[in-house]
């Protein structure tokens, strides 16, 4: 592996936005009574096929489209709502102990929370803390998008008498730095969690999507770098597991049903790998094959392995060998499929309520709000409620 490249404030550079990138979110909005055209025209053509509605593939097709434009203006566009969070009704009086930044040699990232909002807590004394790494295939995404539901679950966790810390990982961004530094700095985070005094019986690391993939290599690193596993489990929300994006068959069967683009993750893809990769790379690529040197995933993994997948996400076969892979190594892994989700289906199924949850103080919801962030929540904390 390549030497830790030091970066203290990672992706510093990667914020200009071009004007020419302007032009093209607007020509995108003026697309948008063609893009309906060719939905229905596609709907036509497959009359009495079609599993989802109008209405959800329309929208689906319109995210796809919009996938298409540049990467700094997706940058843009996809910055979390850190500052709504903050200071809604909900979390405005009580946030001195949320969203606190991490910045040293060789660690970039938050802590989302220590403890319940309002009620700071040592991480260290906490019964679990979980490292997040987030997804974006690599070239976009921030640990604040998951600020809201680390915050609900951690609500919920005190409620069962839990004590949870939340530290996401801010790793450079490709294709301005390649692969495997993102490897390297997950280490680094992981290391940092260490020192901290947290034991790494109570360390659970949580990846979604490509966050999902460094996660694996996390794992698949500790034993090279003499680092414990982290005990409290992995938690792997549509992980990407495959970088080259080997033909198979969802990528045909739910390229209408998902509202990610084949094409744009190729993009990344190479713009992450580059036009060289050494041995010790490519042994990160592709988790779908057995792991290089004769080792298991039996010897390395955690205990606690939880995998998540909609049935109609562009990655779901990728994921489902993987969940294959792991069980011929005798791996006891928990693999739940969300009939009828896309990818990442938890945070797109809960979109509709995070204005009504930051907006209540209450601290009883309707069961039905954040249902997708309760999936979550409720992996990560089972294991706690058996031990």
């Amino acid at each position: 592996m390549t030497q830790f490249t030091t970066i203290s404030e990672p992706n510093l550079g990667n914020r200009k936005i071009p004007p020419s990138n302007w032009i093209q979110l607007v020509l995108l909005i003026f697309s948008l009574p063609w893009q309906l055209l060719q939905c229905i025209y596609r709907r036509v053509l497959n009359l009495g096929h079609n599993e989802i509605s109008l209405k959800k593939d329309l929208a689906l097709s319109l995210i796809r489209r919009s996938s298409t434009l540049p990467l700094p203006l997706t940058r843009f566009l996809s910055q979390p709502s850190t500052k709504k969070i903050l200071t809604s009704p909900r979390f405005r009086s009580k946030n001195n102990n949320l969203y606190q930044r991490v910045l040293q040699r060789n660690v970039a990232g938050y802590w989302l929370c220590k403890g319940p909002a309002g009620n700071p807590v040592d991480p260290g004394s906490c019964d679990i803390v979980v490292y997040y790494l987030h997804g974006g295939a690599y070239v976009s995404g921030h640990p604040g998008t998951f600020l809201l539901a680390a915050l609900r679950i951690t609500e919920t966790a005190a409620e069962c008498g839990i004590s949870l810390s939340w530290f996401g990982l801010e790793y450079s961004l490709a294709p301005e730095t390649k692969f495997p530094t993102q490897v390297e700095q997950a280490v680094a985070g992981y290391t940092y969690l260490l020192d901290q005094n947290i034991d790494a019986s109570k360390i659970a690391v949580l990846g979604d999507s490509a966050g999902g993939h460094l996660a694996l290599c996390l794992i698949a690193s500790l034993q090279n770098a003499q680092l414990p596993k982290p005990e409290g489990g992995i938690f792997l929300e549509s992980p990407w597991i495959d970088l080259h994006c080997s033909k198979r068959a969802s990528y045909e069967t739910n390229k209408y049903m998902d509202y990610i683009n084949l094409d744009t993750i190729l993009k990344a893809s190479k713009g992450l790998l580059g036009n060289r990769i050494d041995e010790d790379t490519a042994a990160f690529i592709d988790f779908t094959q057995p792991l290089s040197g004769g080792r298991s995933w039996k010897d390395i993994m955690p205990a606690r392995v939880w995998l998540s997948a909609g049935s109609h996400e562009l990655l779901l076969s990728e994921i489902e060998q993987f969940s294959r892979l792991l069980e011929e190594d005798g791996v006891n892994a928990q693999f739940e499929v969300e009939e009828g989700g896309v990818h990442c289906w938890q945070g797109m199924k809960d979109l509709w309520d995070v204005s009504k949850y930051l907006g209540t103080i209450e601290s009883s919801l309707p069961e039905e709000w954040l249902m997708g962030t309760a999936v979550i929540g409720h992996a990560l904390l089972s294991s706690v409620k058996s031990t």
